[in-house]
């Protein structure tokens, strides 16, 4: 069998298995990484990678597109994906390759006999290329190209626990892998090492779970999430419930996490950093701008394609809100203000502020002020991407209108001055940025599903903002500075002699607790306080 009719063979008889109920979480995981082996040749050339996705539906019309850009890319020398389709083969199909069914050998031939149904594919101009199937015994590692992985498979248990190599090692995302049969423990397991790190045996079961992330998008697997990481004490990383750090994926730093209930999960690193600028300007208007914005963005990264907001879902959100503790922070700052805060409900934001159909949802909430103008107003927004897209956002804002709480009488285009008891506390904002969290997730709700349960396509990254909106230079009539707005003395004092929007970024799970939540907003803002130079921020209480 030529290396091309191989694979074909093997990515039409994975995707057949892939609609089955009983199919293994090894066939899974075999088919995933064969895909994900070609998809990378083909990276850069949308006609082969649309080929291989249609394949998977439709074979016998995408069959011999796919044969063409197999051959074009020279699949047929790639042994990754050849040893790849070999062992999908394997699992499918014992007995063929003990029989040898699934040998290839091309010697120069332009067509060759596919398997038992007689059938043939061409392959013209093809080089010589013959793999047999591999001998019993392999000693683990490559020496002169991957890591030495003799330590690793003896502080493993050796033969006793890992048995014998199923083949030699191969190239995979981040590093090298080996794969062996388990020996007498009747547990197949991995020897994986990032390139030029330290090698680790895993668990064949936790192996199959890092396979199955970003299915369905451009970068899935190993080559996301990463590898294990080898940690004192622990030689074998087994599926004992334990959390398994992973580096060296394309998604960062991050963990793997075992639920009874949901399953494996991953999970992003913890990580602050000071770049929040995606979404600062995100359905803003300028038209009877308010004051201050305070802003949570959280960009989500997920398997979107098939989510659609519903109607049923919008009940979900609305009934779901009152638990996160942001209408009641609305009605707080209301009486605070001596603004009427009976009966407060959210409403779908009208035309052209907000867009309401199966990809986007917008709800507002309006305590009216000094001549029935917006005094204080929540707004959410949430967005679908179109199409294979996996960025979803949800933002949550709170805008604060403080000429319609306690009208000034400074003339127009001269600094605005706000009385200190109406300035927004250190606690609110720390109240607003807890409920927000929370409340950003919930959005996902509209389409009937929590984000949490949506799988995950890369890290999920919030922003937070405190925005003043009538800035020195804004080409308004209405002057503000921030530290008018906000009570930042908490932090010390800022070296900037003109304070403007202040923002950090988080890269968190989505799947936090009130507790965690608590936890990690003060952290941020500290952080947020930091880089714009406060000179307490390490130290504030808040």
């Amino acid at each position: 069998m030529d290396a091309v009719s191989l694979v074909v063979n093997a990515l039409t008889s994975g995707a057949a298995q892939g609609v089955a109920d009983t199919v293994s979480d090894a066939v899974t995981a075999a088919y995933a990484k064969l895909k994900r082996l070609v998809s990378a040749t083909f990276a850069g050339n949308s006609s082969a990678e649309v080929a291989l996705a249609e394949h998977a539906a439709d074979p016998e019309t995408w069959q011999a597109p796919l044969v063409k850009y197999l051959t074009s890319v020279g699949a047929d020398t790639d042994e990754a994906i050849v040893q790849a389709a070999q062992q999908l083969l394997a699992l499918l199909d014992p007995a063929g390759t003990a029989r040898g069914k699934y040998r290839v050998d091309l010697r120069g031939a332009q067509g060759a006999q596919v398997g038992d149904g007689n059938q043939q594919y061409n392959t013209f101009s093809a080089p010589t290329y013959v793999m047999a199937p591999p001998p019993a015994e392999i000693r683990p590692g490559q020496p002169r190209n991957e890591p030495a992985f003799g330590p690793a498979y003896e502080a493993a248990g050796g033969r006793a626990r890992l048995g014998r190599a199923l083949g030699k090692v191969y190239e995979d995302g981040p590093g090298w892998v080996q794969q062996f049969d388990g020996g007498s423990s009747g547990q197949p397991a991995v020897i994986c090492a990032r390139f030029r790190q330290s090698a680790i045996a895993v668990d064949q079961e936790v192996w199959n779970a890092l396979a199955q992330f970003g299915q369905g998008t451009y970068v899935s697997g190993v080559a996301a999430v990463g590898f294990p990481i080898p940690a004192a004490g622990r030689p074998f990383i087994a599926a004992d419930g334990r959390p398994i750090e992973l580096a060296g994926g394309q998604w960062g730093r991050g963990r793997l996490v075992q639920h009874a209930q949901r399953g494996w999960r991953w999970q992003p690193t913890v990580a602050f950093d000071s770049s929040a600028s995606t979404h600062q300007d995100d359905w803003s208007f300028r038209r009877g701008e308010m004051d201050l914005r305070l802003r949570l963005a959280a960009g989500m990264l997920l398997v979107a394609e098939d989510l659609r907001i519903t109607e049923a879902g919008r009940e979900q959100l609305l009934a779901a809100l009152a638990s996160t503790g942001l209408t009641a922070l609305i009605a707080s700052l209301a009486q605070r203000y001596g603004l009427a805060s009976a009966d407060l409900a959210w409403q779908e934001t009208p035309e052209p502020e907000g867009l309401n159909n199966n990809r986007f949802a917008a709800y507002q909430l309006i305590v009216p002020g000094r001549g029935g103008r917006p005094a204080l107003m929540g707004s959410l927004w949430f967005t679908l991407p179109g199409g294979r897209a996996i960025d979803v956002a949800a933002i949550v804002d709170l805008c604060v209108d403080f000429e319609a709480i306690q009208p000034t009488t400074e003339p127009a285009a001269t600094l605005a001055r706000v009385a200190p008891e109406l300035q927004i506390t250190s606690g609110e904002l720390v109240c607003f940025f807890t409920s927000a969290w929370p409340t950003a997730t919930t959005l996902a709700l509209t389409t009937g599903q929590q984000a949490a349960e949506v799988p995950p396509a890369g890290p999920s990254r919030l922003e937070l903002y405190i925005q003043n909106r009538h800035p020195a230079l804004s080409n308004g009539g209405r002057v503000l500075r921030t530290g008018d707005l906000v009570d930042l003395s908490v932090f010390g004092q800022s070296r900037k002699s003109q304070l403007g929007d202040l923002s950090v970024g988080v890269t968190a799970p989505l799947d936090l607790d009130a507790k965690e939540i608590a936890a990690l907003v003060p952290q941020a803002l500290k952080r947020m306080a930091s880089d714009f130079g406060f000179t307490g921020a390490e130290t504030a209480q808040i």
